[in-house]
């Protein structure tokens, strides 16, 4: 299993659609959530205000992305994207590019923010701090797609398994990213708090290229590249995959899925508008991965069109990397799996963090996903190859600094 959720990409595709409830009076239950929100119905995620005249219908929709490495060149990488979408929903959509997790969640839960793409860790968070609505995810019938956590050493390092990692240095992005590295630790029989030495580590690779650290956090789609973009010292060539022993979550079991696409649980109950704005959204998306698929270098492209800060090398990279992790699917692009959704609550059950807390304290109600607006938005796709049967991911050749 991959570690997404659903609809997150390196490209134009990663988004939650999130509409958080209003404070509530006399709430009977309320769980793990904020005192503004409410979970009557106690499927673990905020109600929608009981009161009709409390929700929102905005005129304008404001999206965000998960913090990345300068939010403010993903406003033009989004931009195709976002452009699309306008036109699909039929309203004003504005991309804000957000500067942290807790920015994130914060904008969210105060209303600036309609939707938004969060990663595996903070997830949490906004579900109980933003009132956020999880009611999709990508996937196949046998396993996930989406993002891909890795673990990387120096080949040359004594480091080739999870449990040589006692009393190492190892970087980790915080933030919630660290649950799969401790379901990992936790799994090989060391104790996360105590038996290693998490180290804050940036979206790039230098501190595991300098040394500073013993093991590295990488996404598949990203920072790998970084270090196959990196001139080895040693030999004055770039450095290949032979230089470095990769630790893969899948392998390890402690994978979660990540990025989902969010939306308030009661108004998808009741509100016909709002049920086919959801279907409109999804198609948007289905038809950007699509696209991707079938034109990667076309879709690196766009991307560098709007963000040129990114080198062109490193985008097509990303590109047939996450194309990689969606294609083949199977059962339809975005229909979740359930081994992969029982694996995940497992890990967010059971792995904590320096303090001792995890992700979740209760198993999930039944309503905490659903497949039926993905299914609904691939039917009416029909006329379109939505499970990608037959592709084959092209050849990329790295260079130096992903020019």
């Amino acid at each position: 299993m991959n570690k997404a959720l659903i609809g997150a990409s390196a490209l134009v595709l990663a988004t939650l659609l999130a509409t958080g409830a209003q404070a509530q009076d006399a709430c009977p239950n309320r769980g793990e959530l904020d005192t503004q929100y409410c979970d009557a119905n106690r499927d673990l995620v905020a109600d929608a205000p009981s009161d009709p005249k409390k929700w929102r219908d905005p005129s304008t929709l404001v999206w965000a992305y998960t913090p990345v490495e300068d939010p403010a060149v993903y406003a033009n990488i989004f931009k195709p994207f976002t452009d699309h979408l306008e036109k699909c929903v039929g309203k004003r959509t504005v991309y804000y590019p957000v500067q942290s997790n807790a920015a994130e969640i914060e904008a969210m839960r105060s209303g600036r923010l309609h939707f938004a793409g969060f990663s595996t860790g903070p997830t949490g968070f906004a579900v109980n701090l933003a009132g956020a609505v999880p009611f999709a995810a990508k996937g196949l019938g046998t396993e996930v797609r989406g993002y891909n956590l890795l673990a990387i050493v120096k080949a040359s390092s004594p480091y080739q398994k999870v449990s040589d990692l006692k009393g190492k240095k190892v970087g980790n992005w915080g933030f919630g990213n660290e649950f799969e590295l401790f379901a990992g630790i936790t799994k090989a029989g060391l104790d996360p708090a105590a038996d290693v030495t998490l180290v804050q580590q940036n979206f790039d690779m230098a501190a595991l290229l300098a040394g500073d650290i013993d093991a590295a956090q990488a996404m598949t789609y990203n920072e790998y590249a970084q270090v196959l973009e990196a001139v080895n010292p040693a030999t004055g060539e770039l450095y290949q995959p032979e230089d470095f022993n990769v630790i893969n979550w899948n392998d390890e079991g402690t994978a979660m899925l990540q990025d989902a696409v969010w939306a308030n649980t009661e108004r998808l109950a009741s509100d016909e508008e709002y049920q086919a704005t959801t279907v409109k959204f999804l198609k948007a998306v289905i038809k950007g991965w699509i696209y991707a698929r079938d034109n990667p270098e076309d879709a690196a492209t766009i991307v560098l069109k709007y963000g040129p800060q990114l080198g062109a090398s490193h985008q097509l990279w990303q590109t047939n990397e996450v194309n990689k992790l969606v294609w083949p699917s199977p059962d339809g692009i975005g229909i979740i799996n359930a081994d992969a959704w029982a694996q995940t609550v497992d890990v967010a059950l059971t792995a904590k963090n320096l303090e001792g807390s995890t992700v979740i304290t209760a198993q999930p109600d039944d309503g905490a996903y659903t497949n039926e607006y993905i299914q609904k938005a691939l039917d009416e796709l029909g006329d379109l190859d939505t499970t990608g049967d037959a592709f084959a991911p092209i050849t990329v050749t790295l260079n130096e600094g992903g020019k």
